[in-house]
């Protein structure tokens, strides 16, 4: 896929300790790490949460089923066999994945260290990153000032036992006419209004398919007129979007559904779904097969035959977990794994799909939040933890840097590419940078009234279009800018 997942309508961005692990169990809006593979830094000073009485908890996977009522009294016994986890309620889970104002109430934080038979072993104690931006006091968290937070639940008596959150505070919304760029022109043209929660958006010709995951429904954008031009039903919370190469069919996979539905974009019509193993976290797609990765922490990525709608081959097992995709036209495919530390794979296609490269000794940063790939296959751009500043540019030969980004990236959040290669667009807290991949300079800067979600190039290379964050209702998508108007500052 192009461009990256969004966690619903947010923007979850921060710095996260540099301590590498492996295992790592994701969820949409944090995860907890079993064990290290080196030995931790310095953990910060913990505020240990007043023992209240627990309740039965959500489990940390939304949407699955609710598990076993735990004990109301921590035993506080660490060593106890078997796995544990640390366990958030579903309704604070859900809080902690929309950005939080200023003017917002104190947030009361609650969580429990569970172990796999359901047993309450301790209450989780919560950390904060930075506590100019943001603090707890009494069990809650209260917004300081704009800025972006890693919040951590974790257990007193198991140091390699914690899961993150990923927070971003934002001042109150303001007119959309408060963007304006700091350099080059701004087109004021707008899209017809469309706030929803959304999937990845694609781009082909003149339209924008953009997944709403409110309504279950790909809405069709001509750009030229920016009129919503066709509603094509799908299944339900798409997610991950992507084109064929001829530019015929769409395929859309749900997060929440084990399909991936196939869009003819000569009709509009959605014409089939192939069913898959299991809900989908991101796709790529060829000319003639499906790769398919899932939300599952544990599962191999899969290859599907689009004629017979048949797995074909699943990819070797030393890069299964929930990862980003990015095809090249020399017939290899990019693994990158959203667990803690970053690790790249190369995966050569064919008959037996085998890893040709891995970045495994190479440091490329902690939890993967974007990957793009240049139109030529010889450059990764990687959006990950390593920096607040700057997107990693990595040569896919060998998987060294070849510089990066910067610029004041803001904690980059999303990424896209020009379909010429000639440019890179990436969105971080309320702002919009454009770069030049030939020198790697900033080309481009725009400042918006509202948190920048998502980005995305117009398929004629015309424009660059985008979302903001609208908290609880989703996302707004708009024109942000001309192409026309980049130069260097």
């Amino acid at each position: 896929m192009k461009n990256s997942k969004l966690y619903t309508g947010l923007l979850c961005l921060s710095l996260i300790l540099a301590n590498g692990c492996t295992g790592a169990k994701v969820t949409d809006s944090g995860f907890f790490i079993p064990k290290p593979n080196k030995t931790p830094e310095p953990r910060p000073i913990m505020t240990p949460l007043p023992q209240t009485s627990a309740s039965p908890q959500a489990s940390a996977n939304p949407g699955s089923s609710p598990s076993p009522s735990p004990s109301a009294t921590p035993s506080g016994n660490s060593t106890e066999s078997g796995p544990k986890e640390i366990r958030v309620a579903a309704e604070l889970q859900t809080k902690l994945s929309q950005a939080l104002e200023l003017k917002s109430e104190p947030l009361a934080l609650s969580g429990e260290v569970v172990s796999a038979d359901g047993k309450v072993l301790e209450q989780a104690i919560w950390t904060v990153s930075d506590s100019t931006i943001a603090e707890i006091k009494e069990g809650k968290l209260s917004p300081l000032k704009d800025g972006q937070i890693t919040l951590k639940a974790s257990s007193s008596k198991d140091p390699d036992l914690w899961r993150i959150f990923f927070i971003r505070i934002g001042t109150p919304e303001v007119p959309l006419t408060d963007a304006t760029p700091a350099s080059g022109s701004y087109s004021s043209a707008q899209y017809e209004s469309l706030i929803t929660k959304m999937g990845e958006i694609s781009s082909y010709g003149k339209y924008l398919f953009v997944p709403d995951q409110t309504k279950n429904q790909i809405n069709v954008l001509d750009t030229s007129t920016g009129k919503i031009t066709k509603k094509i039903g799908v299944s339900p919370d798409p997610q991950a979007t992507e084109i064929n190469p001829n530019g015929t069919r769409l395929y859309v996979g749900s997060k929440t559904s084990n399909n991936v539905d196939v869009i003819d974009l000569n009709s509009m019509e959605k014409i089939e779904s192939i069913s898959v193993a299991s809900p989908v976290f991101d796709i790529e797609v060829d000319s003639s097969q499906l790769y398919v990765s899932y939300e599952g922490t544990n599962e191999a990525q899969e290859i599907y035959n689009l004629t017979s709608k048949t797995k074909t081959a699943s990819l070797p097992t030393t890069t299964k977990g929930k990862a980003y995709l990015q095809l090249s036209s020399d017939n290899f495919l990019y693994v990158g794994n959203t667990t803690y530390s970053v690790v790249l794979y190369k995966v050569a296609l064919g008959a037996t799909p085998t890893v040709a490269l891995t970045s495994e000794t190479n440091k490329l940063g902690y939890t993967l939040r974007d990957m793009a790939i240049s139109p030529d296959g010889s450059r990764l751009y990687l959006m990950s933890n390593i920096s607040s500043t700057y997107v990693q540019v990595v040569d896919t030969s060998d998987f060294k840097a070849k510089g990066s980004l910067e610029g004041g990236g803001y904690y980059p959040y999303h990424i896209d590419i020009s379909p010429d290669g000639k440019y890179v667009a990436v969105t971080g807290y309320i702002y919009l940078f454009v770069y030049e991949t030939a020198t790697q300079k900033e080309v481009h800067k725009q400042r918006f009234g509202r948190l920048a979600n998502q980005t995305v190039f117009a398929a004629d290379g015309k424009s660059v279009a985008g979302t903001f964050d609208r908290s609880n209702l989703g996302e707004q998508l708009l024109k942000f800018t001309d192409v026309s108007g980049f130069s260097n500052p």
